[in-house]
Order: structure tokens, then C-alpha cells, then sequence
């Protein structure tokens, strides 16, 4: 299972949510960056997206495989 982080929770991005989380035994969202927090809160904790707070950066700066990955 790909756990994926996806920055941008606008139309676009929800659209790429609702594509795959639940419907996919291969990937889904675990972790999300918007710059209109308020506008993502709802729908991420719909789907256990877990924002990060500060910076898309964060997100990468956690503990997993995506950090391998990085130059």
C-alpha cells in the first residue's frame, strides 16, 4: 500500500481523493497541505487526511519511505 501526501486541497485535489481513497487496495491519502486550512479541515478529517500545519515540508520532513526518495 503507497500511503500518499498530496499538497493542493482544492477542487483538483479532492477530485484525486475521492478517485482512490477507499477504492484502492494500492494507494491512498494519508497526510494533505492546503494553504486555505479552513476550507480542507472538514473534508480531510472525512477521509483521515491529516494536515500538516505549517509548510508543505513538513510533511516530508516525517518519518517514512518518501524521505528516501528525496535528493
Amino acid at each position: 500500500m503507497i500511503r500518499a501526501a498530496i499538497v493542493g486541497i482544492g477542487w483538483w485535489g479532492r477530485m484525486l481523493v475521492n478517485a482512490v481513497q477507499g477504492k484502492s487496495a494500492a494507494i491512498r491519502f494519508t497526510a494533505g497541505y492546503t494553504r486555505t486550512r479552513a476550507t480542507a479541515e472538514g473534508f480531510c478529517a472525512e477521509h483521515s487526511i491529516v494536515l500538516a500545519v505549517r509548510c508543505w515540508r513538513t510533511i516530508l520532513m516525517r518519518s517514512s519511505p518518501i524521505r528516501q526518495l528525496m535528493p
